[in-house]
């Protein structure tokens, strides 16, 4: 990624975030969709401009997961980065795998019905902050 300025970044990453099939590969773990988010999320944090964007950043963030039927408190864990327990993250690969075996739920999903774009969407989220938080620990 060229260096950009974290207004930039925040376009950029506002962009990627507006883009619903883009949004759904990084939620879905797509490695090049998390890449993206995690660059940008880094320019956004640290580039010129830094301080003036991060209140953006947190409510943009918090929007699109309320959009998704998330809760204040599931949203509140999410953007303070709050670990979540091995239960948790367990229970969420297990609920995930058990609802993409179904091909009602992958209907509903793909149909945009909003009980099952908060499932997905939480169940990544638990999923992502897990793996975040354990990243390079055994």
């Amino acid at each position: 990624m060229t260096a950009m300025s974290a207004t930039e970044a925040r376009a950029a990453l506002d962009a990627k975030m507006a883009d619903t099939a883009w949004a759904d590969r990084y939620l879905n773990g797509d490695a090049s969709a998390r890449q993206e988010f995690s660059d940008l999320t880094r320019a956004v944090t640290t580039g010129s401009g830094a301080m003036a964007n991060s209140d953006a950043w947190a409510k943009g963030g918090a929007d699109y997961l309320a959009s998704r039927g998330i809760t204040s408190g599931e949203i509140q864990d999410t953007l303070s980065g709050k670990a979540p327990t091995a239960d948790e993250y367990q229970s969420a690969r297990t609920a995930k795998q058990s609802l993409m075996a179904s091909k009602t739920f992958q209907q509903q999903y793909s149909d945009g019905e909003p009980d099952a774009l908060r499932q997905m969407t939480k169940h990544n989220d638990i999923i992502t902050r897990w793996e975040s938080a354990n990243k390079g620990k055994s």
